[in-house]
């Protein structure tokens, strides 16, 4: 996770993106297949954001790899800067031995409580001392953030059947409905995310 693979659609909807890394390993999977090579130890990804286990000889990864990443472009969107700079040596030091630096007075100020200690835990050196999930960092994240009020609290979702995009109001959130344009079943996810075609 890093911003450059962070893409929004017109609607707002942020989605995760990985072409150059998928493409990197598809290459480095064809060559070992033609040199007859095993290769069992590449470390791939961009150093500023990448978690400490990362760095270890044999990593053992989950999704709290992931999550360390997805902190440091939270971080980095709030304090206009990452968390460590540097060349690539430095880099790799401060991510597994370096205390995550306090965010900057006038940009603390400003922030609820819950973000500073969430983003605190989720940039932990141990990935067990970080939260179980993602979806776990984003709620401890967003705790005390204040949710939008009025009209900024309806959703403008995009029905899976014909592609139209659906103003729906934030509450309706987790019900079954049914397209306005062209009347397929639908459910709205839980969380607002998304509309689902009600059949699956």
């Amino acid at each position: 996770v890093k911003p450059a693979n962070i893409f929004f659609d017109s609607h707002g909807q942020a989605f995760l993106g990985d072409f150059g890394i998928a493409k990197i390993q598809d290459d480095a999977v064809r060559l070992d297949n033609e040199a007859g090579l095993t290769r069992t130890n590449i470390a791939i990804g961009t150093e500023f954001y990448m978690a400490p286990e990362r760095f270890q000889p044999r990593p053992e990864l989950d999704g709290r790899c992931d999550q360390y990443s997805l902190a440091v472009c939270v971080y980095e969107m709030l304090a206009g800067r990452r968390p460590f700079q540097g060349d690539t040596a430095h880099i790799v030091v401060e991510h597994c031995t370096s205390v995550v630096p306090p965010f900057s007075e006038a940009v603390a100020s400003g922030l609820s409580a819950s973000v500073w200690s969430a983003l605190e835990k989720a940039l932990a050196k141990n990935p067990e001392s970080r939260f179980a999930s993602c979806g776990e960092f984003a709620r401890a994240l967003l705790a005390d953030v204040p949710r939008p009020t009025g009209e900024s609290q309806s959703l403008a979702l995009v029905c899976p059947q014909c592609g139209a995009v659906i103003r729906i109001p934030s509450e309706a959130a987790g019900r079954r409905g049914t397209c306005r344009h062209c009347r397929a079943a639908v459910l709205i996810a839980e969380d607002g995310s998304a509309l689902l075609a009600a059949g699956d």
